[in-house]
């Protein structure tokens, strides 16, 4: 995946997206497909459970959150907005409920497909699809498309995640910047800044984007992937970090920050005002509940 977490426009990438999405739709048919084989040998879970199991609160509260992740995409909002054909308000509604549409339709399908033919042992559906409870090219097909869904998914997230780290450093740089041409002679400043040369311009875009010029710009996203990498190593489980992460930043994005907006922004009479306020509330306790049952979960 290193080629792509150096591209600098979303509209790169739209094509890596639209595999990642197959190869995750491809891995719902097979699990679909898993499961009627398996029903119709007799083999299927007969330990299925319609309620629940609340035996381990702590450890379902903080699944809870860790689903959140699954419908965070505010971060890259306005990147998938601009790469759009014709862009308008109507086009991005229709592209925003059709991915969570796609969401909803993946997770359900895996999940209650994975749950109906393993009961209790589809805790971590993967540790089920061995070689020797599947057929050899089944096998093949869906660690392919695990390989090809995961290695695509990552730089669209990482987009998100390094353009808003470039917008904090951008915005300190023009800040430091400004201070630095408060003292200097005026005129003499504002003829250095229209000096460029067109054999500049490539490097001057990726300046102007990010506030980076380009070498800078790739020791960067360098260092940041790298620090990804070493954390993706260090934690001992996945499950901890969905946790805590999609009880901040995941919570916060799909609860806490539209609220408080809309709450800042509308009338005191405003029609949302009080589901607003209901979802704000949800979503300080979600943060509390899923910072303390990931705490625990450790």
């Amino acid at each position: 995946m290193t080629p792509f977490i150096f591209l600098n426009s979303m509209a790169k990438l739209q094509g890596a997206s639209a595999v990642a999405v197959c190869a995750a739709i491809t891995f719902s048919i097979i699990t679909i497909e898993n499961y009627i084989s398996y029903a119709a040998q007799g083999k299927s879970a007969t330990d299925i459970h319609i309620l629940p199991n609340i035996d381990n609160v702590v450890s379902a509260l903080s699944s809870v959150t860790s689903v959140f992740l699954a419908f965070t995409f505010q971060f890259n909002f306005f990147p998938v907005y601009k790469c759009l054909k014709d862009p308008t308000d109507k086009r991005m509604k229709a592209t925003t409920g059709t991915g969570l549409a796609l969401v909803i339709v993946v997770y359900l399908t895996v999940a209650n497909a994975g749950y109906l033919t393993f009961g209790e042992d589809a805790q971590n559906l993967l540790d089920n699809f061995t070689r020797e409870k599947l057929p050899l090219v089944t096998f093949i097909i869906v660690n392919c498309v695990l390989l090809i869904s995961s290695t695509l998914t990552q730089p669209l997230m990482f987009f998100g995640a390094k353009t808003e780290i470039y917008g904090a450093i951008k915005l300190l740089r023009k800040k430091l910047a400004a201070k630095r041409r408060a003292g200097r002679i005026g005129g003499e400043a504002l003829q250095e800044q229209d000096e460029e040369t067109d054999d500049e311009e490539d490097e001057k875009t990726i300046e102007r984007k990010y506030g980076f010029k380009g070498i800078y710009y790739k020791l960067y996203v360098s260092i940041l992937f790298s620090l990804v990498v070493l954390m993706a190593i260090v934690v001992p489980g996945i499950n901890t970090v969905f946790s805590f992460v999609g009880a901040t930043a995941a919570n916060g994005l799909n609860f806490i920050l539209p609220t408080l907006f809309y709450l800042k922004m509308c009338s005191k009479h405003g029609k949302l005002r009080r589901i607003s306020m209901f979802i704000l509330g949800l979503g300080f306790v979600m943060a509390i509940v899923g910072i303390v049952t990931s705490a625990l979960n450790l």
